[in-house]
């Protein structure tokens, strides 16, 4: 049976995702673990062996027949290309040539060479891949074997040696947006590197899994098989399990990045323990020390990803504000989250209001709350919604690990969402008495326009993260692949992105849209604008962009279900609705009440 405490998390009653993807593993024996693990759960997964030796012709592949690759390169070929560049003599590489360097005092050099063949490799694989491809990071020894006492921090310590190299992998990675860093190291440690990992058999360099040999059967004294010796078998299913697990979650991280946008949390037993109200003497420490400090520090974490968290308590709001900082010491602020409900009326009409204010569906929201009656209460109100009730304990791992909250890039952006929403709640407050024209008038909105056509551009990585998560205001409801969004640009095309600011926040991009030839082929639209007419100014943007060449503007809208919002868009800007398209000749007047700069 294998253990339930290493394996991924998976939020309370969401199904599990089938997948009929199909993927290429390029490498020796290191991929063996990911190989078993995908084919165990009947994930279609061809690996072609493939030697990272300098001789080694590069590898002939279909990159259009996956949906993803993985790339091994193997260390024993590395050391032994590098120690043949040090020894020219010598005709074969010396795959153990470490001790070698660090007794000549030439470990500096050595590792000089090993890196330059690891940044050539990737650099001249990279350009074979347009979808997404994952490097297997090398496996760090598990001790420094030149002694137990000797500095660790050196490159004459092994484990270090490999360590640094593996930073230099994952640097070199960085100059390719669709390449990624996959770390073994993790999660060998996860299960137990002890009992999986060949270095205690056969050299560091080799950096793979132990397995058993029958070619000494004919030795006069027999020993134990290594997988006997060093208790691997039941570890290694579950490590095999657990690194193909790991690289289907990065995935979905890539093609879903923060699928949950907001976290919305009770306090009493829930962000520290018991209640602060009823136990006034009670010193600060008692309340959070433990898991309460984990989940907080979590909640940060998620926050700093991008995430909103939003606060829902049945309490005396008066008397919650007071004790807040008495309990936290700063650690933990009110500030923190972007909307705040307590009061003693139902949850679920609070957690109605919360995500009106933050303006996100409620498949996009966790609510988390320690009395399964309020889950009850609020799941039978908002089904679609994730929850967290029982064992708190793992609250923090499932915040921290769960591919829905995760996200493969921060973007600059990323800070400025939750200030965004509480000036969204301080300008609804200030329209109160105001007419809409008036109100609109009053915010000193400025908007900035700008037209990416690169890939490279400093714009393009938020512009396309907005497109593959916005789902309200978004045209067509299409998600892109990388590949797909690049060749666009390359043919011609390009995303028109808008920035607004007011006197209240700076909300960074709130809009993109993509046009190609005479079409406006999708826009979509951050929750954080609607209503300030934005949207028009980056639409005349477009249009004037498109009848600069071109007798008419094309677009389609399509009904996701999700996008009701953004129905009007066309007709607002003057299209017209012919033979199912919608077109126009003219490009819509400027918003009165926005300042614009292109």
């Amino acid at each position: 049976m294998v253990s339930r405490i290493h394996r991924f998390p998976r939020i309370e009653l969401s199904p599990q995702e089938a997948t009929t993807d199909r993927f290429l593993l390029l490498g020796t024996c290191g991929l063996a673990p990911l190989v078993v693990g995908l084919r165990n759960q009947g994930i279609q997964t061809d690996h072609i062996l493939w030697e990272s030796l300098a001789f080694s012709p590069p590898p002939e592949v279909e990159e259009a027949d996956y949906e993803a690759t993985v790339v091994s390169l193997t260390l024993l070929h590395i050391f032994a290309d590098a120690a043949a560049g040090m020894e020219p003599d010598r005709r074969f590489g010396n795959g153990i040539y470490f001790p070698r360097a660090v007794a000549a005092g030439r470990v500096q050099e050595f590792f000089d060479a090993c890196s330059e063949l690891i940044e050539a490799r990737v650099a001249a694989l990279m350009p074979l891949f347009r979808k997404p491809v994952f490097f297997q990071a090398f496996m760090e020894p598990k001790h420094n074997y030149l002694g137990n006492l000797l500095p660790r921090f050196d490159l004459s310590n092994p484990a270090y040696f490999v360590q640094r190299l593996n930073e230099v992998m994952a640097r070199a990675l960085g100059a390719f947006p669709n390449a990624h860093y996959f770390d073994m190291n993790e999660l060998a440690s996860l299960v137990g590197r002890a009992r999986i990992q060949d270095d205690y058999t056969t050299s560091f360099g080799h950096g793979s899994i132990i397995r058993d040999d029958e070619t000494d059967s004919a030795r006069i004294q027999k020993s134990a098989q290594p997988t006997e010796m060093w208790g691997t078998f039941d570890v290694l299913v579950e490590f095999e399990q657990v690194v193909a697990r790991r690289f289907l979650d990065d995935l979905a991280i890539l093609r879903r990045p923060l699928a949950i946008k907001a976290i919305i949390v009770d306090v009493d037993d829930t962000l520290w323990r018991g209640i602060a109200a009823e136990e006034l003497h009670k010193p600060h420490w008692e309340f959070t020390e433990g898991w309460p400090i984990g989940v907080a520090e979590a909640l940060l974490f998620f926050k700093a990803r991008g995430g909103m968290l939003a606060m829902c308590s049945k309490n005396d709001e008066a008397t919650l504000r007071d004790r807040w900082p008495h309990i936290y010491q700063g650690r933990l602020r009110l500030t923190d989250f972007a909307s705040t409900k307590i009061n003693f009326e139902r949850k679920s009409e609070n957690v109605r209001a919360i995500l009106s204010e933050l303006n996100i569906l409620p498949q996009h929201a966790l609510f988390i709350d320690d009395n399964p009656r309020e889950i009850d209460e609020v799941r039978a109100a908002f089904p679609q919604m994730q929850f967290l009730s029982a064992d708190h304990h793992d609250w923090r791992r499932k915040i921290l690990m769960l591919p829905e909250m995760q996200t493969a890039a921060i973007s600059g952006d990323a800070a400025l969402r939750t200030a965004s929403v509480q000036a969204n709640i301080a300008r609804a407050k200030a329209a109160e008495g105001m007419s809409y024209e008036e109100w609109l008038a009053s915010l000193s909105l400025e908007q900035t326009i700008e037209i990416v056509e690169r890939s490279d551009h400093p714009r393009f990585e938020r512009a396309f993260e907005l497109l593959n998560k916005t789902n309200q205001f978004n045209t067509t409801g299409r998600r892109w692949e990388r590949r797909q969004i690049e060749a666009l640009l390359e043919d011609g095309g390009a995303l028109i992105c808008s920035m607004l600011r007011d006197k209240l926040a700076d909300n960074g991009m709130i809009s993109v849209i993509v046009v190609h030839g005479d079409e406006i082929v999708q826009a979509v639209l951050s929750c954080r604008a609607f209503k300030y007419g934005a949207e028009i100014a980056a639409g005349r943007m477009a249009c004037e962009r498109i009848l600069a060449s071109h007798d008419q503007v094309r677009a389609s809208l399509v009904d996701t279900g999700l996008n009701k919002t953004c129905h009007a868009y066309f007709e607002k800007m003057g299209f017209r609705k012919v033979e199912g398209e919608w077109r126009a000749s003219d490009a819509p007047a400027w918003p009165p009440h926005i300042a614009i700069s292109v």
